[in-house]
């Protein structure tokens, strides 16, 4: 296993500080309706975050304390797949299938979408 500094792990837990407030305040929000909504726009914008921190930290081989205080720190703490889990559960539980299979699919093929074009239009923005 390999060690891990005490700097790192400050600064994964700085970034899931500020990550999961900024999830929090999103989610009070009512910008979408149903809640779920909010959820969905938590993990796609973590989605669309994450390619792009990850095009520039490789293209830049930035320090890994950024991959950690971002990624590991703030993304993890903003992305919300327990929550996730549990709107889908309880969509199942109530028998809204329907709305179940779309959520589901939304979130999915959105966050895998969002990804890509976030590192690929960052590498293209950086020339790569």
């Amino acid at each position: 296993m390999m060690a891990v500094s005490l700097i790192e792990t400050l600064m994964v837990a700085l970034g899931g500080a500020a990550g999961a407030v900024c999830r929090f305040l999103l989610q009070q929000s009512t910008l979408f309706s149903p809640k779920t909504g909010n959820t969905i726009a938590c993990n796609l914008i973590g989605c669309l975050a994450i390619g792009i921190i990850w095009a520039l930290i490789s293209r830049f081989n930035l320090p890994g304390w950024i991959s950690r205080l971002i990624v590991a720190g703030f993304l993890g703490g903003f992305t919300t797949f327990s929550a996730f889990a549990f709107d889908i559960v309880a969509m199942t539980d109530s028998s809204k299938w329907r709305e179940a299979i779309v959520y589901a699919a939304i979130s999915i093929l959105g966050g895998l979408a969002l990804c890509f074009l976030g590192l690929r239009a960052t590498n293209a923005m950086l020339g790569k």
